[in-house]
């Protein structure tokens, strides 16, 4: 799989993207549908949890934005979890 965004990255490329703390799958739809890089999900500074971002990013499968997830610590177990989905 190719990804776009580390394409760019890599050439030195400008990316835009946004930080998303609302849990709405709507709303990361939204954001992945507008030419975005990548769509930021914050479930450190938010109470955005697992269950819901899983929802946002598969809300958000479709369009051409690179999904990321902020977890709320260095934690293993919390990294595995977010790379899964």
């Amino acid at each position: 799989m190719h990804n776009v965004l580390k394409a760019k990255l890599r050439r030195g490329e400008v990316t835009f993207g946004v930080t998303v703390g609302m849990g709405c799958p709507e709303v990361s739809e939204a954001m992945g549908n507008t030419g975005l890089d990548w769509v930021c999900f914050d479930m450190q500074h938010t109470s955005l949890d697992m269950e819901t971002v899983q929802a946002m990013i598969q809300a958000m499968s479709y369009s051409e934005s690179i999904p990321m997830i902020r977890v709320t610590s260095n934690d293993l177990g919390l990294i595995n979890r977010a790379l899964d989905i």
